[in-house]
């Protein structure tokens, strides 16, 4: 916009308006206001004094002032109101007043209908309005007026990201870049259009960009540690959101993404102090609560994971997940009646709520109300008959009622999800305690394919093995098990028995007391394996 030339447009005869003109040309605006105000104090109607007095104050970031003066222009209603229209509606703008600075620049539109500025401000307040369209319909404007402005692109750009018209947003972006090489603010977006698109790679590269072209814009920085996550490069993410911090203190997002880059590197105590920042700058923050409730949970600080809990549903208490986190931590506190009591108002809500229903049932068979269990289960496979995890709960309960037919058959049906790995290990187990050794083998080689790392399984296996008297079947797994976990002291101690029986009698000597350096309680059973073993080998 030419305001600049449309101050100096009248000739002015007094010497200390003149002299005021100057300095404000050479963006002296602090001896501008100087000058400016000693006109006033002697000629209090002067709106060219209050004019150039408002754009030096708001040149200097002194917007109430430059507000009071403008609105003086205004109430004089001389031919310098119309751009005081538009001083007013940036004033606005840079106070978050987006309303009132809507209606400026459409005053000032009206009266300056090929300013290219005009349109593109108002674009901005209606963006900040959440009108996208109409800001885009005044970005588009904009540029047809004068196509030679980077900044008409980037936020047209940002507003089509926004709508998800990522191939064109990425055109306005280039566009912008074209324009104006080292703007940092267009690579950012242009690097946020790649995250939302999953081209982390090219993101972070044009975010890098935006970091060293505007090394103060905290988003880039956010945005950049967004990309780096993604590619799990968690320690290059922490690094450029304590840069983001660092810039601006009180951005929530970057705390936000900073304590889970924390647990991903193994910092869940650095990421309970984030979540507790955020708390402090935003109280009601329902994630936070939530987030530190769950880390506190798992720090095993039970009573203060409940209290956050507690906070997150206050604040918010229609949400799902919260509900389950309370009930989560009941049974971890052992309140099973109240954990039931959070569940039962979502099974209120939708009787066929399979998630709260399993939940329920899973507490009822811990508080050892296994028949009971077993209904709630009923309940969810009757809606749902391809609930896998339904009859893999009723199996369990069904053990507890001695009905391991029972059991046997929910775990079957329970592998209609057929990489189901703990209905394998549970009929697997009540196969061994059958002895139907083979069946039992069967299982768990399907868990361990499933699951090779499981020390446990193994050990299952080599049981089984060993029942069947199959001892270097039986000594392989269990060899498994303890390359796995070398603190598996049961491991240790049936190896014992089974190098007995393959007549290894140094190693079986070597697994037992190995067995009851990691669990004295062994030595009663093993004290006759190791006698005998000692003989045989003296």
């Amino acid at each position: 916009m030419s305001l600049f030339k449309s101050m100096f447009s009248k000739s002015e005869d007094e010497d200390s308006l003149k002299t005021s003109k100057e300095k404000f040309g050479a963006k002296d605006y602090r001896g501008a206001v100087t000058e400016l105000t000693k006109i006033i104090q002697t000629n209090e109607d002067s709106a060219e004094a209050y004019y150039y007095k408002g754009a030096s104050e708001f040149a200097l970031a002194e917007y109430d002032n430059a507000e009071s003066d403008f609105k003086k222009v205004l109430q004089l209603n001389s031919s310098f109101s119309v751009n005081v229209n538009f001083y007013l509606g940036k004033i606005e703008l840079e106070k978050s007043n987006y309303e009132p600075a809507f209606e400026y620049f459409d005053k000032y539109i009206s009266s300056n209908s090929q300013d290219s500025d005009g349109y593109y401000y108002r674009g901005r307040a209606e963006s900040k309005l959440g009108k996208s369209a109409n800001a885009l319909n005044d970005y588009e404007r904009a540029i047809n007026i004068n196509s030679a402005i980077a900044d008409y692109y980037v936020y047209s750009g940002y507003e089509k990201m926004l709508a998800a018209d990522y191939k064109q947003a990425i055109l306005d972006l280039n566009k912008a870049i074209e324009i104006k090489p080292v703007f940092g603010l267009a690579y950012n977006y242009l690097g946020m259009v790649k995250i939302l698109l999953q081209d982390y790679e090219s993101a972070a590269a044009n975010l890098l960009t935006a970091t060293e072209l505007d090394p103060i814009l905290a988003e880039a920085f956010y945005n950049h540690a967004r990309a780096k996550s993604e590619l799990s490069e968690f320690t290059v993410a922490l690094e450029k959101l304590n840069k983001a911090i660092e810039l601006d203190p009180n951005y929530l997002d970057a705390y936000l993404l900073r304590a889970k880059v924390k647990i991903n590197l193994d910092d869940p105590d650095g990421a309970v102090i984030d979540y507790t920042k955020i708390i402090e700058l935003q109280p009601d923050n329902f994630e936070a609560y939530h987030q530190r409730g769950k880390l506190e949970q798992f720090l095993m600080a039970l009573k203060e994971a409940k209290t956050d809990f507690m906070k997150a549903y206050e604040i918010n208490p229609t949400g799902e997940e919260i509900i389950f986190s309370i009930a989560s931590i009941d049974i971890a506190l052992k309140e099973y009646d109240e954990a039931v009591s959070y569940l039962n108002k979502l099974i209120e809500e939708n009787p066929k709520h399979e998630r709260a229903l399993i939940q329920r049932g899973l507490i009822k068979h811990l508080n050892k109300k296994y028949s009971d269990a077993c209904g709630d289960f009923y309940k969810v496979i009757t809606h749902n008959p391809n609930n896998a995890e339904a009859f893999y709960r009723r199996a369990n309960s069904k053990i507890e009622l001695n009905d391991n037919l029972g059991a046997i058959s929910d775990y079957s049906k329970a592998l209609i999800d057929p990489d189901y790995f703990d209905a394998y290990v549970g009929r697997g187990k009540l196969k061994l305690q059958m002895q139907d050794f083979n069946s039992a083998i069967h299982d768990f080689t399907k868990a361990i394919s499933l699951h090779p790392q499981d020390p446990e399984i193994y050990f299952y296996r080599g049981n089984a093995y060993k029942n069947m008297n199959n001892l270097q079947e039986a000594n392989n797994d269990l060899t498994k098990a303890v390359q796995i976990n070398p603190k598996f002291g049961m491991a240790f101690f049936l190896r014992s028995f089974v190098n007995f029986g393959l007549r290894y009698y140094k190693q079986a000597i070597t697994d037992g007391e190995k067995a009851i350096a990691l669990n004295p309680a062994f030595k009663d059973n093993l004290a006759s394996l190791l006698k005998e073993a000692k003989v045989r080998t003296s």
